[in-house]
């Protein structure tokens, strides 16, 4: 039977010490630290009848400007121009941001009010000078045959072979994507996508995902999958 809401607590044990400080108000020197690292943000966000989206955005390390104490500058890259995470700022005024590390166990989460701005000072911080896209490939990794379109990075001893891997995207340690096309998206270590017939885009991934041909056809293509998962997609 299912607990009401009030008894959720009595499930639980009380938080440690430890948990219970990790929220603080500002972002201090090791919140700002961190974002500079940051070349991914997933913004979760809620339209005004709740329902919820997870985008994940990418750029150069700190292409997220810490202007304040409380304040970030996200900039809007090219998408698919379905504006789910705007329409959803406009809507309710609230996103959760996760950022993330390729490599890194850590994370940082920061909650609080968003809007969309247009004021040319603020574009002007987000704009950069960058004519190529950067590509890291860490040592082991090899790529056959393969299109790498960046900004991306190819985490140590990666398998990219006849392959297409797209901007914002970053591929983990150990991590095989073969014969399939992705952007957009971070694949976490010990992973492998294979033999895909269709893109994967807009896609978190998390440790030892398998994601192969099967012969039921799926509803979507854009994936958030935790660790372990295995998914198989039509031919």
């Amino acid at each position: 039977m299912d607990a009401p809401p009030t008894d959720l607590r009595s499930l639980y044990a009380e938080p440690g010490e430890r948990a219970k400080g990790k929220q603080i108000a500002v972002l201090d020197r090791h919140c700002r630290r961190f974002i500079e690292l940051s070349p991914f943000v997933v913004i979760a966000s809620a339209d005004d009848q709740t329902r919820c989206d997870a985008s994940p955005r990418g750029g150069d390390p700190g292409f997220v400007k810490v202007t304040g104490d409380t304040t970030l500058l996200i900039p809007d890259s090219p998408g698919n121009n379905r504006l789910d995470t705007m329409q959803n700022i406009q809507a309710s005024g609230r996103i959760g941001l996760l950022f993330l590390i390729p490599g890194f166990d850590e994370t940082l989460r920061v909650n609080g009010r968003a809007r969309i701005s247009t004021d040319p000072g603020q574009i002007a911080l987000c704009t950069t000078e960058r004519r190529a896209p950067k590509v890291v490939i860490e040592a082991g990794a090899v790529v056959e045959r393969s299109v790498v379109r960046g900004p991306v990075i190819i985490g140590a001893r990666a398998r990219i072979v006849h392959a297409y891997v797209g901007p914002f995207t970053a591929i983990g340690n150990d991590v095989e994507i073969r014969d399939s096309e992705i952007e957009h998206s971070i694949v976490l270590e010990g992973s492998s996508v294979r033999d895909l017939g269709s893109r994967v885009v807009d896609s978190l991934m998390g440790r030892n995902v398998r994601i192969s041909r099967a012969p039921v056809k799926p509803s979507a293509y854009r994936f958030m999958l935790g660790d372990n998962s295995e998914v198989g997609i039509p031919w």
